[in-house]
């Protein structure tokens, strides 16, 4: 029969050495084992377990990134092992820890920056894409009508130079040669390309700048267009050298206004980037409009020159009526003018 209450044997006391040895063998050789463990599991990244009255407390669960590695180098487990109490084996393993937090932070951070340079690209490159895109807008709503006007400004101004026909040849035809048609001279034809249209074109001139800062500047483009291609319709349905030379001079005063418009407008409307492009573009309609202008000898020999003058006032029909839909409002500059 065991009896419980039997104290220990002598022989089975502690002896005297081993109650006064260092602190760390007051532990059972099982309690050291299972500290040791609970520190591997703590690296490990478990909670660590508390055991025979021994409360061991750790930080919560390490950065994997930085604090695995570092307590598999051979030299911080040695120095974990042969540390005898438990306070030192805590505080390394605290500093242990921020150092893989620092680690962690250090990656986070560089992580933080490669996605922040990769979103700032994606950013960059939609808006190079949007940027694209609103300039071709701009130029298909807003150059290109103007350049179709301007053309026929220039093409309605210089086509009379190619219907008339001043030859001593019997074959000239007034179908072909407007002077022979309306019989007027080359001192009359002179008045009729030089004075008659530049002298009004001169003075509107001085005020065309002025109403395009002050009103619509897309009502006064399609205003002009309307006039001088009138006044093209006109002369090729005239019968005397007076029909033609008015409509000459009023052509000549309905031309001065277009370009201002036009220039302001592209500078207003048209992007800080596009600008030098579609100034060039609306440039090109003096050649444009010289170009077909000599081509309208083609059709003079077809359609005679009353009938080229048809066509070039139905290209400024055509003009207008493009500009008119595409050309973006500007009333709204006009009555903020009138406000102030």
């Amino acid at each position: 029969n065991l009896n419980l209450h039997t104290p220990p044997r002598a022989d089975m006391r502690r002896p005297a050495s081993f109650q006064s040895a260092a602190p760390l063998t007051r532990y059972h050789p099982l309690q050291l084992v299972l500290i040791f463990i609970s520190i591997i599991a703590s690296a490990r990244g478990f909670r660590p377990p508390t055991g025979f009255g021994t409360t061991t407390t750790f930080l919560s669960t390490p950065c994997s990134s930085g604090l695995s590695s570092t307590l598999c180098r051979p030299d911080i487990m040695m120095h974990l092992r042969r540390s005898r109490p438990i306070e030192e084996r805590v505080r390394l393993f605290a500093e242990i820890r921020r150092g893989g937090d620092q680690q962690c932070d250090h990656k986070h951070q560089i992580l933080q920056r490669k996605q922040k340079t990769q979103l700032q690209a994606q950013i960059s490159d939609s808006d190079e894409e949007s940027s694209s895109s609103s300039s071709l807008t701009e130029i298909l709503l807003i150059v290109l009508p103007l350049l179709l006007i301007y053309i026929s400004n220039q093409w309605s101004r210089y086509s009379i130079s190619y219907l008339v026909d001043f030859g001593t040849s019997s074959s000239i035809s007034p179908y072909e040669a407007m002077n022979v048609d309306l019989s007027f001279t080359q001192s009359q034809y002179g008045l009729l390309a030089s004075t008659a249209f530049t002298v009004l074109f001169a003075i509107s001139s001085l005020f065309a700048g002025n109403l395009a800062d002050r009103y619509d500047r897309k009502l006064l483009t399609l205003g002009s267009c309307a006039v001088w291609t009138l006044a093209t319709l006109a002369t090729s349905q005239a019968h005397s050298y007076n029909e033609v030379l008015a409509a000459r001079v009023i052509m000549g005063g309905a031309c001065a206004f277009a370009v201002p418009a036009a220039y302001t407008l592209i500078a207003e409307k048209v992007s800080k980037d596009k600008l030098a492009l579609s100034n060039s573009i609306y440039g090109s309609g003096v050649y444009l409009g010289g170009a077909l202008s000599s081509l309208s000898l083609l059709l003079d020999e077809s359609v005679g020159w009353r009938g080229t003058l048809g066509a070039i006032g139905a290209f400024g029909v055509i003009s207008a009526a493009t500009a008119g839909l595409l050309l973006p409002a500007d009333g709204d500059r006009a009555a903020k003018r009138a406000e102030e």
